[in-house]
């Protein structure tokens, strides 16, 4: 039970700092992909008008 507890001395504290780093980690990829969506540029607009043809392309 000592290696998977968290107060398992030296081990618990390297877990402990593991966990930190793997949060740190996370957080920056979030703020990342974050940014990554902001600069995609907006979606194309339909040729249709609004209500036409919005799902399925319907001219032969």
């Amino acid at each position: 039970m000592d290696n998977i507890s968290p107060a398992g001395g030296a081990q618990g504290a390297a877990a402990s700092q593991d966990l930190i780093m793997l949060k740190k980690t996370q957080d920056l990829a979030k703020q990342q992909s974050a940014q990554l969506l902001e600069a995609l540029p907006p979606p194309p607009q339909s040729p249709s008008p609004a209500g036409v043809g919005g799902n399925l392309d319907i001219t032969a």
